[in-house]
């Protein structure tokens, strides 16, 4: 015993020079690296860089369409040729709807006719000194003659708003003007919340340089001037150069104002359904990416190698617990060898009763006796018909002897076999036996199987339990389904019994061997029913 384990300790001693030679060789791998880990780091955080810059552009892009549908609808509604009093209702609906963003505060409808304003409402009640400010927004609206839109930053003292106003005209040439405040400090609140700047942070302006998004919200509102010292705003919106497919962007190094480092810089005008300049300022401190990334990278070194001496370790210790296992998984085997000899033996029980059982109804004594009487009876009446009566009944004993494997039988086969039965069974019961077979399936059960005699078995039951008298006919209907037969007879039954119901126990077993619960025998109303379900084999 102790020289087989000192054979097995050999054996598995190839586990342990591999094990030193993958962390010899892990540690010169480390050594040869580190020195590129930096440049491939900066390349990588560059890239990643602009992937977020790509993704918060979208991100930008998005939401600023969000705020501007209520524009496109309101266009969408002067461009069908409506009356005053058609635009007025349908703008009052767009502007209840415009309150569903909780980002725009207030919405408004002017009517003007020749130059005068002849009704208004809003969404809020305004105080006169706000309608008048609106007031003059919209003459300025109506003195362009080549815009029918604007968008402008407006502050008071409690808010900072985008004031969006769209001009159009009736059918009878009123001039028609609705416009909606877009709260910036809530645009502000709201893209901190959902979307994350992690890495770097997001500076918007309009066209004309005045700060519409700003981590810092005292600078929105606000014309931040050393953000276009380097690059003006004409030179972003007139900038068509991008890179490697990306927008057009212009990107340099300066000093960040808000976290006081040095970051790489992405100027860049956001598309909008509605063509007005926003310009996105996207600024990323590199050198603290660079960091983060390396510190990254250290760790993952550090935890690989801590992985690899646990994986040192545990390969000792698993090649000394692998002898021990060997041993402990030949027992198991065995154990499982004679749990299959014992199945095996257990099956070959089961077997031999239902072949047992199959051989007890083969030669059932009672039908035999009964279809020679019958026999006696034709060859004195009918000779012609007991001809035929003796070549069914030999057909039967030839199905009833043959040599089969298993216990299943097709229900093709069975339903042979069951006419010829039925026949023998006519002769002695004449017309107080009825037998129906109705086929539901179209024929496709028919390669399915059923236990054998299984209909043989309910047939000759109800013969054997019920009263049959030529005033009190057995009727036996069995319809063919597609996943089962059903078995019916009007039940009278006899009042001695002298069955021991083996026929049943036979059906109920043989289901149960092929794991199947759905077999049932019952007594409904003054029916009894039987399902044979079908197998599939």
């Amino acid at each position: 015993m102790q020289m087989g384990f000192l054979l097995n300790i050999k054996r598995h001693q190839h586990y342990f020079y591999i094990s030193i030679f993958l962390v010899g060789l892990f540690f010169v791998i480390i050594g040869l690296i580190t020195s590129k880990i930096t440049d491939v780091t900066e390349e990588l955080v560059v890239e990643v860089i602009r992937e977020k810059h790509v993704a918060q552009q979208n991100a930008l892009s998005f939401e600023i369409n969000a705020l501007d549908l209520y524009m496109t609808d309101v266009e969408n509604t002067f461009s069908n040729g409506l009356s005053s009093d058609q635009l007025v209702s349908r703008l009052g609906l767009i502007s209840e709807l415009t309150l569903t963003n909780e980002k725009i505060v207030n919405s408004w409808v002017m009517v003007f006719q020749k130059g005068e304003l002849i009704d208004k409402f809003s969404s809020r009640i305004l105080g006169a000194e706000e309608w008048a400010g609106i007031a003059l927004e919209a003459e300025a609206l109506m003195a362009l003659t080549m815009e029918s839109t604007i968008n402008k930053i407006v502050r008071t003292d409690s808010s900072t708003l985008e004031r969006k106003m769209i001009m159009g005209k009736s059918t009878k040439g009123d001039v028609i003007i609705f416009g909606y405040d877009v709260d910036l400090i809530r645009f502000w609140e709201y893209y901190s919340q959902n979307y994350s700047s992690r890495g770097g942070y997001n500076v918007l302006f309009n066209g004309d340089g005045i700060c519409m998004l700003h981590p810092d919200p005292k600078y929105i509102g606000q014309a931040i001037e050393f953000y276009f010292e380097e690059v003006s705003i004409q030179d972003v919106l007139n900038n068509e150069e991008g890179s490697k497919g990306i927008f057009p962007f212009i990107q340099i190094q300066a000093v960040s104002e808000y976290l006081g480092l040095e970051v790489m810089r992405y100027y860049s005008v956001i598309e909008t359904n509605r063509k007005h300049d926003v310009i996105q300022v996207a600024s990323f401190p590199i050198q603290i990416n660079i960091e983060e990334s390396l510190l990254d990278t250290k760790r993952y070194f550090y935890w690989i190698g801590l992985l690899t001496l646990v994986t040192f370790i545990m390969i000792l210790g698993l090649s000394r617990f692998q002898l021990k296992r060997e041993f402990v998984k030949n027992r198991v085997t065995e154990k499982e060898k004679e749990h299959l000899k014992l199945m095996n033996e257990k099956y070959q029980r089961e077997n031999a009763v239902l072949q047992l059982r199959r051989l007890k109804r083969k030669m059932n004594p009672h039908f035999l006796f009964n279809a020679l009487n019958s026999l006696i009876m034709l060859i004195e009446t009918n000779p012609e018909l007991s001809q035929e009566f003796v070549l069914k009944l030999s057909e039967v004993y030839r199905y009833l002897l043959k040599d089969r494997q298993g216990n299943l039988i097709t229900v093709k086969e069975e339903m042979e076999f069951l006419q010829q039965y039925i026949f023998l069974q006519k002769i002695r019961f004449s017309t107080s036996l009825n037998v129906s077979i109705l086929y539901e399936d179209g024929g496709m059960s028919m390669t399915k199987s059923i236990p054998l005699l299984a209909l043989e078995t309910l047939v000759e039951n109800a013969i054997k339990h019920n009263e049959i008298t030529k005033t009190n006919p057995l009727y036996i209907e069995i319809k063919v389904k597609e996943d089962q037969i059903v078995v019916s007879n009007n039940y009278n039954p006899r009042a001695v019994a002298d069955s021991h119901h083996l026929g049943l126990e036979y059906l109920k077993n043989s289901y149960e061997y092929y794991e199947v619960s759905t077999f049932r025998a019952r007594v409904v109303g003054d029916q009894y029913i039987c399902c044979l379900p079908l197998l599939t084999v």
